[in-house]
């Protein structure tokens, strides 16, 4: 009788692993993994600026830009209309694109008024704007 419960049969070594086991366990940790990464992604915690001042000291010719709370524009100290700002930032960026921009502005400016000069820098090709905020008193 060729049985399959022969004596040697018994002491032999299983020389098969079963796989279906770790398959599942790595199913369930990619289902776990790709459920929770945008979740994840969607909380991203920033560290925004403190208010104390760093002192970057550079060779860089600096333009300062303030916009106060009634939403005029200044140049350096110069007042200008808003329409004009635009062509006197682009005459700047023709002269020397590595100028910086210090951009100054109140904080009850309205975000469209800053949204307005970044899009007057970017088109002027000035693109090292520096936003400068008042230093903590301690």
């Amino acid at each position: 009788m060729s049985g399959s419960f022969d004596r040697e049969d018994l002491h032999a070594p299983l020389a098969e692993i079963n796989t279906t086991p770790l398959v599942d366990v790595l199913l369930v940790l990619l289902v776990i993994f790709l459920v929770t990464a945008p979740v994840i992604q969607g909380a991203i915690k920033l560290k925004l600026p403190s208010d104390k001042s760093s002192s970057k000291s550079d060779n860089i010719k600096t333009i300062n830009l303030s916009i106060d709370a009634s939403g005029n524009y200044y140049l350096n100290e110069k007042l200008f209309k808003k329409e004009e700002i635009g062509d006197h930032l682009f005459r700047i960026g023709q002269e020397d694109k590595n100028q910086a921009i210090s951009i100054r502005a109140d904080i009850n400016v309205p975000y469209g008024a800053v949204s307005y000069i970044l899009s007057k820098t970017a088109e002027s090709g000035l693109a090292d704007v520096r936003f400068i905020n008042q230093p903590q008193e301690n």
